[in-house]
């Protein structure tokens, strides 16, 4: 009975310890990978801003500054690339284009594939 007990909560605690490895790991390549709620410095948790703003891509270093001084804010920032998907006026997006550090400014868009 005593072999019984210690195996299943060798067991356990192995379990525990795997699951444990696995939600750090997983923390950890959201750190690298993820998506940085710029205004707030955490990962963003909502998934209905993602079909809203624009996205602008930069040339070189997204400038968070020309945003905010067209009246704009971020609403995302990505750690490795030149992007920073915005909420921005529309009379401001012109302006935005003919920047020389940008890149390009479109609309986001969710899309949605078609089942067969």
């Amino acid at each position: 009975m005593k072999r019984s007990t210690i195996s299943d909560r060798l067991l356990l605690v192995t379990a525990v310890i795997c699951t444990a490895s696995l939600l750090f790991f997983a923390n950890a390549c959201n750190d690298k990978m993820g998506i940085v709620d710029a205004d707030k410095g955490f990962p963003a948790e909502s998934i209905s801003e993602l079909g809203q703003g624009y996205l602008i891509g930069f040339h070189g270093k997204p400038d968070e500054n020309l945003i905010r001084g067209v009246g704009g804010h971020i609403l995302r920032a990505y750690k490795n690339f030149p992007i920073l998907h915005i909420d921005v006026p529309e009379e401001a997006l012109q302006g935005l284009r003919d920047n020389p550090n940008v890149r390009y400014v479109k609309r986001n868009a969710i899309l949605h594939s078609e089942s067969s």
